[in-house]
Formats: C-alpha cells, sequence, structure tokens
C-alpha cells in the first residue's frame, strides 16, 4: 500500500490546495517550463501562472510532462540564459558541499564544455 497510499494523498493534495490567490505576491523572477503535450499538467496552468506571477517568463516546448529529462538539450539552455538575465551569475552546487561561479561571458561561448561522464568543466569560485 505504500506507494499508492503516497499517490493517493498527492491527489487529495492537489485536490483540496490553490496557490493561486498567492501568486501575485512572488517578487522573485519565476522560469515557467511547459510542454505541449503534458497529460498531466495541462498548458493552460502555466499560462494562468504567467499571468498571476509579477515576474515570470513562460517556455512552451514541445514535449510532456518530464521535459527536463526528455528535453534537456533544449531546455537546458533555456535555464542558463534565465539564471543570467540581467548580468547575474550562477552559484552551481557540486555535490560535495561546495559551488563554482560560472563565467559571465558562459553563454556567449556556446554554453559550457562537457567532459566525458557529462560533468561540465569549470573552476572553483574564488573567495571574495
Amino acid at each position: 500500500m505504500g506507494p499508492r497510499r503516497g499517490y493517493l494523498y498527492q491527489l487529495a493534495a492537489g485536490a483540496g490546495w490553490s496557490s493561486l490567490p498567492l501568486l501575485p505576491w512572488i517578487r522573485q523572477p519565476t522560469l515557467l517550463l511547459a510542454g505541449d503535450d503534458d497529460p498531466v499538467v495541462p498548458l493552460l496552468n502555466a499560462r494562468i501562472m504567467r499571468r498571476l506571477l509579477p515576474d515570470a517568463e513562460l517556455h512552451i516546448y514541445h514535449g510532456g510532462h518530464l521535459g527536463l529529462l526528455t528535453e534537456a538539450a533544449e531546455l537546458a539552455p533555456v535555464v542558463d540564459r534565465f539564471l543570467r538575465r540581467d548580468g547575474r551569475t550562477v552559484d552551481v552546487p557540486r555535490g560535495d558541499g561546495r559551488t563554482v561561479d560560472a563565467p559571465p561571458d558562459h553563454a556567449r561561448r556556446g554554453g559550457p564544455s562537457m567532459r566525458p561522464g557529462g560533468s561540465r568543466s569549470r573552476s572553483p569560485r574564488r573567495p571574495t
């Protein structure tokens, strides 16, 4: 009953909770990624959120619910551009408790190079 119970709890939570009234209060820049063929969350949901979030950007991709996995090559540059919006730099967690800082001209160089095994080549962040 374990996984089934968790799924039932998710359905119950979704039926009884809505964050829509709170969205106008969120001031952080927000990127919404929505698939045009998502059987789980309709595209209309992302369009409504885009209207209610004060600083939201909506990117619609061709695909379904797991776009970050199935459309990663298309969506990674979208996420990267969003995170660098307004000249911001991005601290990327390394998995060992430290972070690395991507260089500001990262997007203009065509993205980070990939090492064998899929890890990105970036230099460690220097202390400030």
